[in-house]
């Protein structure tokens, strides 16, 4: 491996990706390596391989072009789990040290597995845990307790489970190309800790990632995941209805179809999208097309007006939702549609990274940040 580099692999509900890459200057990353592949493994229902051979096949591919291009020997890679593959547990705990002492690594653990250890999530493995937040002596307050010289701590754990099937599978398939060591990476806490500085995620946030065919709904306060919720539709859904009512028996043209729709023309313009496929230009009516777009944002704001009220959470008054994800991200119209079904201001959020700024980005970068940048508790 090349000496300051880390090799990722991120999920998604129409594609893998692979990164070999590190930090560079101004908040960039050096990426040596890049590998994207689709696949369908993941796309009928959430938390669910649909088809464990591609699941298998493409991780493999992934990795061994990544492997080739960087020329370098892989040993540890930081696999993504999505939001609908997660369980999320929050933890409170009050504990007294002897006396003022700083906290090494020892004292942490020690801390985690005190608040761990009531909780557990049949079927799913323990992965990681970051800190929502705690206060030392009762006024000091952090997120990362290592370092930091207290004689009490007092705070909010988030710890994460990944299904087993998940990581079994992983595990198998990596272990069998060499990986001796797979870190797990959580997508929800890593998107926050890229899309948000300190300030703004002790202001709460609501991400709202929109795959190809799996949405996910997070609540972040401090390094925490207060809250976390999957659901079964995303922007391939549109493809799949324009598919379907249109006839066209294509769902690449279907894809192409809907990355023309603008939903800011008003409903009553009778106007047409041209969409090149081969040789041939396809004409189809623009109403007919957007109203595709239109059912499954209806459908999806119904999914966060629920979500919202399951998850009980303190939310300030005037939170927008940051979106992000390549779903609906780019559709002309589509932020200002969700806005009027769910009365909540939308925000389109990405990388802040010069060759990689786009919504669709954002969880692969995630990794990539984390598995650079992100300390623990």
């Amino acid at each position: 491996m090349l000496r300051d580099a880390v090799a990722v692999i991120d999920i998604g509900s129409s594609k893998i990706s692979g990164v070999i890459g590190e930090n560079g200057i101004n908040k960039n990353y050096v990426i040596h390596a890049h590998s994207e592949l689709p696949t369908l493994s993941l796309a009928n229902e959430p938390g669910v391989i649909d088809r464990p051979e591609e699941f298998r096949r493409v991780i493999s591919d992934v990795l061994s072009t990544i492997r080739s291009s960087a020329r370098a020997n892989v040993g540890k890679v930081y696999f993504s789990v999505p939001g609908d593959f997660l369980e999320i547990r929050n933890k409170y705990l009050q504990m007294y040290l002897n006396r003022s002492k700083k906290l090494r690594a020892s004292d942490v653990n020690d801390y985690l597995l005190t608040a761990k250890k009531s909780i557990a999530v049949s079927g799913y493995d323990y992965i990681a845990s970051s800190g929502v937040q705690y206060f030392l002596d009762g006024k000091k307050k952090v997120t990362r307790l290592t370092g930091n010289v207290t004689s009490s701590i007092d705070g909010l754990t988030s710890f994460y489970f990944a299904k087993q099937r998940f990581t079994e599978t992983v595990k198998e398939v990596l272990g069998t190309a060499g990986v001796k060591e797979v870190v797990f990476v959580p997508v929800p806490l890593a998107e926050s800790l890229l899309l948000f500085n300190e300030a703004e995620r002790f202001g709460f946030q609501i991400l709202l990632d929109v795959g190809e065919s799996v949405t996910t709904l997070s609540i972040i306060y401090g390094d925490g995941v207060l809250f976390n919720k999957s659901f079964d539709v995303g922007g391939g859904h549109i493809s799949g209805i324009l598919n379907n009512n249109l006839k066209l028996h294509d769902y690449e043209l279907a894809k192409k179809i809907k990355r023309k729709l603008n939903l800011t023309l008003p409903h009553e313009y009778n106007g047409i999208y041209e969409v090149a496929s081969g040789e041939k230009v396809y004409r189809f009516d623009q109403r007919k097309c957007n109203e595709a777009a239109e059912y499954v944002i209806t459908e999806l704001a119904a999914y966060i007006d629920d979500a919202l009220k399951e998850s009980d959470a303190r939310i300030p008054p005037g939170l927008n939702i940051s979106l992000t994800g390549g779903g609906i991200s780019y559709m002309r119209g589509a932020k200002e549609l969700l806005f009027n079904a769910i009365e909540i201001p939308i925000n389109i959020v990405y990388p802040k990274v010069s060759y990689l700024s786009k919504p669709e980005e954002t969880s692969k970068i995630a990794v990539l940040d984390y598995a650079l940048n992100y300390k623990g508790v």
